[in-house]
């Protein structure tokens, strides 16, 4: 979708938003439950993407501000609405001027950022997901020869990462010039799809070396082919496997009881309607001569834009709202007793908004600053500057308490969030087992959707260690800030190797085959039972230390990548499993 379609059709949603805050005005009874179960959608869309969130945000919030001010107009409501009307058409009309932006470039994008992962050798799983979830929103239809290509490069990417992952294991020279050939080949094929450019790649320079054993040949021939596809040549039509999670698949999978997104969703919603009903309230005992008439749904506004899935955003993002409201209150009131001379307002505007424009990336609170000054210049005296700055703070107040009555400590997750991903993990490895008995369209799918819900578990993990980092600590809570490198160090050690065993055992003789399945099915057994939190006490009161089945393979290509994976995996499994179990004593 590009920019002016998707300016369009917000436009048009925002627009019918107000037209049903006019005809709802001063209908509370209907208004409130709608707010109810807009904000809650809101919230809930958050899983899909910030973005579509945020937009959904808006239009609800637009919404609610016709729905509270209309009575309180001095023009006819149908002529306010014609003037929304011409401020959404200019913002379309402003998609069509320069910089122009292609057809599908945020797609692109992140297409592009996943290829420059890889080549940088940084951690996969977040730009994987990223390029995943922007090609779950195109349709396949209206998008399809760009789809089939975007689609084609992510699974060439997967491949190529892991590949480099299995090389990686190796000696740190041999693994260090691979990286080095691949990352100048990626980087240019990474720069050709972030321009949209669809001529082919010139052709690279030979390979400086031969591939010594089919895991180096296999790599060179994705890269190869990887230039290809982002050229426009060999595009093909995506499997199921690939299908990345649709929209609606996502927002059902966190409708679950220890959700974080389902959690915030309802956090969100209640917040807003308790901001709402205080706006209404506090203007209603103040009266008009302090505060401006049907400008409550500011308290909204703020509450809003704060209230996140975590402690560390919503009190750093309130903290800088409400500095920032307070300083751009002040020069607001300040500013409303300079003469009022038409040609000298147009310049006040002016230039706050090149204020915003320049400072808008430099936080919340300098963006709130430039913000609440410039909507306080919009309206004549200092009401529009105190209506503001004190629905905002209210507003801000409102957020913090919401959030302090019913948390989301993601300290207290984590333990659940390790048993997921290990769980996730197991049937991985099991559906890859399963495959390598016996090759067929129907395990090939079941490997792909066991790989995506443990990709999704383990970032929900390292989201969690991520977001724990900022809250308050309880000397009775498990999970010191010390333990959370090593442990998402072990998960993502795991992840490695089993994407490792994903491309090493299929070059196993074919007859060995069966050694490498019993020794993922220990694996996966050993997963599955830290998932359940059955490990077993040793003497020495760590856990039961876990022993995949070990043989000796005969030689070939793939077994010594494949046992040094299964080494490496269960030692850090073992490394977790003592670990989950030391801080199941310490609970």
């Amino acid at each position: 979708m590009i920019p002016a379609q998707a300016a369009a059709i917000t436009a048009m949603l925002q627009i019918a938003a107000a037209w049903a805050g006019i005809l709802l005005a001063g209908q509370w009874w209907i208004v409130f439950p709608l707010l109810l179960v807009s904000f809650f959608a809101a919230g809930m869309l958050r899983s899909v993407a910030i973005g579509i969130s945020m937009r959904w945000l808006v239009i609800t919030i637009i919404f609610l501000a016709f729905a509270e001010f209309t009575p309180t107009l001095a023009v006819e409501p149908t002529t306010a609405l014609l003037y929304f009307a011409v401020g959404a058409a200019i913002m379309i009309a402003a998609q069509l001027l320069p910089p122009f932006s292609s057809r599908h470039s945020g797609q692109r994008r992140a297409v592009s950022a996943f290829y420059r992962q890889i080549a940088a050798g940084g951690p996969l799983g977040p730009a994987l997901f990223s390029a995943d979830q922007s090609l779950a929103l195109l349709h396949r239809r209206t998008s399809g020869r760009e789809l089939e290509r975007l689609t084609q490069l992510v699974e060439r990417g997967e491949q190529i990462a892991q590949l480099l992952l299995l090389l990686d294991n190796r000696s740190e020279e041999e693994a260090r010039r691979w990286r080095d050939i691949a990352s100048s080949r990626l980087s240019e094929i990474a720069e050709h799809i972030a321009r949209g450019d669809r001529a082919p790649l010139p052709a690279p320079p030979a390979w400086d070396r031969e591939a010594a054993d089919p895991a180096e040949s296999a790599l060179m021939e994705a890269i190869d082919a990887a230039a290809r596809v982002a050229g426009g040549l060999g595009a093909q039509a995506p499997s199921e496997e690939r299908r990345a999670p649709r929209p609606w698949e996502l927002v059902r999978a966190e409708l679950r009881p220890r959700s974080p997104i389902l959690h915030h969703a309802l956090r969100l919603s209640i917040a807003c309607v308790i901001a709402q009903i205080t706006g209404m309230l506090v203007a209603s005992w103040v009266g008009t001569s302090a505060m401006l008439a049907g400008h409550g749904f500011w308290v909204v506004v703020a509450t809003a834009l704060i209230v996140f899935p975590d402690y560390g955003d919503t009190f750093s993002r309130g903290i800088g709202r409400t500095i920032g409201t307070v300083l751009g209150a002040l020069l607001g009131i300040g500013l409303s007793f300079l003469p009022q001379n038409p040609l000298l307002h147009i310049i006040i505007l002016v230039l706050l908004f090149f204020g915003y424009l320049a400072f808008r990336s430099c936080g919340q609170a300098w963006t709130m600053f430039w913000v609440v000054a410039w909507i306080a210049a919009l309206t004549p005296g200092p009401l529009g500057a105190i209506t503001r700055g004190a629905d905002t703070l209210i507003g801000c107040v409102i957020g913090f308490a919401v959030f302090l009555v019913a948390p989301t400590w993601h300290r207290n997750q984590l333990s659940d969030r390790l048993k997921d991903w290990s769980q996730a993990e197991g049937e991985r490895l099991e559906s890859l087992s399963t495959l390598w008995q016996l090759d067929s369209e129907e395990h090939r799918l079941a490997v792909a959707h066991a790989t995506v819900r443990s990709r999704v578990a383990r970032l929900e993990f390292f989201n969690a260690a991520h977001s724990a980092r900022t809250e308050p600590r309880s000397k009775r809570e498990q999970w010191e800030n010390d333990d959370l490198d090593p442990v998402s160090d072990r998960v993502l050690e795991v992840s490695r190797q089993v994407a490792v065993l994903s491309v090493s055992v299929p070059q196993w003789p074919e007859e060995a085959r069966s050694r490498a399945c019993s020794q993922a099915d220990a694996l996966a057994t050993a997963l599955r039972r830290l998932g359940a939190g059955e490990q077993e006490a040793s003497a020495d009161g760590g856990s039961q230390r876990i022993q995949p089945v070990r043989t000796e393979e005969p030689g070939g290509p793939g077994v010594a990548d494949a046992q040094l994976a299964f080494t490496r995996a269960a030692e850090a499994l073992d490394w977790l499993a003592h670990e989950e179990s030391r801080q199941a004593q310490r609970a």
